[in-house]
């Protein structure tokens, strides 16, 4: 919020409603759109679906603590979640995502899930290629 600003109206000559900024939800609301309207223009074109996220689509895959830590941000998104089931009922849906930093291979509601990250690089700098030979994975189609 303090380095980026989504305008609400960037080109109203009432220089007061271009410094009006859009809330969080309504930028998500916005890119989401987005995202649905570019998928679906290629839809027709493919029996299977790769998304690739940063953070996870399911709340299931999240890592919990059992002390819930009022500073811990959310890793993902449950809509992004409810797009990727609706649109595997007429396709194979994969998603690759991180964020965290602990491996899964889940299936929620038909969407395979693969996060392989390279976790923490902890210890001195010959061990990163050692965890990043370990993380990584092949995913055939």
């Amino acid at each position: 919020m303090r380095y980026a600003h989504w305008l609400r109206q960037p080109d109203s000559p009432d220089w007061r409603r271009r410094r009006e900024r859009l809330t969080t939800p309504e930028v998500f609301e916005r890119v989401f759109d987005l995202l649905r309207t570019k998928v679906g223009e290629v839809l027709d074109q493919t029996e299977q679906l790769i998304a690739v996220l940063h953070t996870t689509p399911f709340s299931a895959c999240v890592n919990s603590t059992t002390t819930p830590d009022p500073f811990a941000a959310y890793g993902g998104s449950d809509k992004l979640g409810e797009l990727l089931v609706e649109l595997s009922t007429a396709r194979q849906v994969h998603c690759l995502c991180g964020h965290q930093h602990s491996p899964i291979d889940v299936t929620v509601n038909g969407v395979r899930v693969l996060r392989s990250p390279v976790g923490y690089l902890h210890g001195p700098p010959s061990d990163c290629a050692g965890k990043a030979e370990e993380a990584l994975g092949i995913l055939t189609l």
